[in-house]
């Protein structure tokens, strides 16, 4: 595989234990001169930032999302590199895509957990206009909040973060995303909690409700129910048959 700039990708490797940083995808790549780390959530790059190797690259990605990890004691656990033909299907088109976007728009990502991610540089000209879309910008922001912080969003976090007004904001966003901002934080809410369903066999759903930031059990499980058709007992279960003979969390 090869991107725009005719940089060779060599090999793949993939934070294996991503669920406990409430992330869906974490890859290093190697290509000739340099790694890159790139971070996938929601079909949103958070992080796509270039390094001199591997061990420099993790070391970015525990400074920037080591906040936002399940516990204290959670440490990444990456795989071995290996070239991406022997990837499956669904990571294989997730780095198909992030290759494909990468050859339309150049090298110039930058990122951050306290930055806005897409095409915005922060050495660009301060004369030139930020064309950078404001819906992407307040989506970032969310998608890079921690936990515990999602809750304490505001509608001013809401505006500096797009650069424009909130209620400008709140309308550009339901007409790209058919959703008020605050909607989406609870849509990511309820993404988090799916993931931490499937993987942590072990948290109750009234502790995971109030890890959320839901007013009360009753009240998640009835989001959850709403948006998945389906609930969170149930959607464990299903994503881990063992727990149905042995009566699982509540």
């Amino acid at each position: 595989m090869t991107t725009g700039s005719m940089d060779v990708l060599k090999d793949v490797s993939f934070l294996e234990n991503s669920y406990k940083y409430f992330l869906e995808n974490v890859l290093i790549l190697r290509f000739d001169n340099f790694y890159r780390l790139l971070v996938v959530h929601e079909n949103e790059i958070l992080t796509d930032r270039k390094y001199k190797s591997p061990k420099r690259a993790k070391t970015a990605f525990i400074k920037l999302y080591d906040s936002q990890k399940w516990k204290e004691s959670d440490e990444p656990e990456w795989s071995d590199f290996f070239e991406p033909g022997s990837l499956r299907d669904k990571k294989r088109a997730i780095l198909s895509n992030y290759l494909t976007r990468w050859d339309k728009r150049g090298p110039d990502m930058t990122a951050g957990r306290k930055g806005i991610v897409r095409v915005y540089n922060k050495q660009r000209d301060p004369k030139k206009k930020d064309t950078a879309n404001p819906v992407e910008k307040a989506v970032c922001l969310v998608l890079s909040t921690p936990n515990g912080k999602l809750k304490e969003i505001t509608k001013n976090d809401f505006s500096k973060a797009s650069g424009i007004d909130y209620r400008l904001l709140e309308v550009k966003f339901k007409k790209e995303r058919n959703l008020c901002p605050f909607d989406f934080i609870r849509r990511e809410k309820l993404h988090r909690a799916a993931m931490t369903l499937e993987h942590n066999q072990s948290i109750s759903i009234a502790y995971l409700s109030r890890f959320l930031g839901f007013d009360s059990k009753e009240d998640f499980e009835t989001a959850f129910n709403e948006y998945f058709c389906i609930k969170p007992k149930r959607y464990r279960e299903i994503k881990n048959p063992a727990l149905i003979n042995h009566g699982g969390r509540r």
